[in-house]
């Protein structure tokens, strides 16, 4: 069986962040000469923290006094704040004692002086990795990071759903507005839970006068009186197609072709209707209209179930 130490080495990643070029040549050789396979090596404090973001390291071996433009103590408390790896500084001759009471602070498992010995390297890093292991405050912090990950990864995902849904949401009212017929989804309360801009033009009521209103309240008494029958009908599972003639708010009488749809769930119960209306065609063309209108029922509503009826009267459920 092999021991823990040999099972951190041939496991562990290490990132070097040196930015002396013959010192992080050095740092690698000597790391895959002991069985660390993994070693990264970036000069850089900036880089540094995306590589770790990216691949979330076991150990930083870090030269405390790089001349790059974030200081190595800025770039470990960076990478702390979401990566538990262990830390071990490398010091080169001077000494700055800034740096190392802030050095202190980012919780290092310990120091190596250059020259740094392949001995010197072997201990610092086993023992760092051993302690880490064995660090329950880091082991807590590393279960709470990846907690933070998966936390984001699904606010992320949760973001573009709905980025996409806003997106065809729009789509579908670009072309509902564009269309010069009446289309509405009413709920089973008969009340407006979508319409298009031609609502407002026919009753001369704004958005917030028309959604979440009953329909008797949009159209009227008198359209109320047409309509309603044959919103009953729909609400009881049949398509209904009827021929109202009727002055509308904007002062315009219309004489129009209607379509109601019952808009059914898996079990068969009417959730709500949409409905058509379009200015008079020939009564040839009223069924054309319908034919015109379930596509589009599809695209606003895919894979909901609608009621329609036959030739003999009878009403059956569709299944997409």
């Amino acid at each position: 069986m092999a021991s823990p130490k040999h099972s951190i080495e041939r496991s562990a990643k290490i990132l070097v962040v040196e930015d002396e070029v013959p010192d992080a040549r050095n740092f690698i050789r000597l790391l895959k000469s002991l069985g660390y396979p993994i070693v990264i090596n970036t000069a850089s404090g900036e880089d540094a923290v995306e590589i770790a973001r990216a691949t979330s390291p076991d150990l930083l071996l870090v030269d405390m006094d790089l001349a790059v433009e974030w200081d190595s103590i800025e770039a470990v408390r960076k990478i702390q704040s979401f990566c538990g790896a262990a830390v071990v500084y490398v010091i080169g001759m001077a000494e700055d004692p800034d740096l190392f009471e802030r050095a202190e602070n980012t919780k290092s498992y310990g120091y190596l002086r250059k020259p740094v010995s392949e001995l010197e390297l072997k201990d610092a890093v086993a023992s760092a990795l051993r302690r880490k292991s064995e660090d329950p405050e880091r082991r807590v912090a590393e279960r709470s990071a990846e907690t933070m990950a998966g936390q984001v990864g699904s606010n992320i995902a949760r973001m573009r759903a709905e980025a996409e849904l806003r997106d065809s949401k729009e789509q579908i009212r670009l072309i509902a507005d564009a269309l010069p017929v009446l289309i509405a989804y009413v709920d089973s309360n008969l009340r407006y839970r979508f319409h298009n801009k031609a609502y407002e033009e026919w009753y001369r009521k704004s958005a917030e006068e028309i959604d979440g209103k009953d329909i008797r309240d949009v159209v009227g008494d008198n359209l109320y009186k047409l309509i309603h029958p044959h919103a009953i009908r729909a609400l009881s599972g049949e398509t209904a197609r009827f021929e109202p003639t009727a002055v509308f708010p904007d002062g315009k009488t219309r004489h129009t072709s209607a379509l109601i749809v019952p808009h059914m769930n898996d079990e068969g119960e009417v959730k709500g209707v949409a409905t058509l209306v379009t200015a008079h065609v020939p009564h040839r063309s009223a069924h054309g209209g319908g034919n015109f209108f379930l596509p589009f029922f599809d695209f606003v509503w895919p894979g909901v179930p609608r009621g329609v009826t036959n030739a003999s009267g009878s009403t059956s459920r569709i299944s997409r």
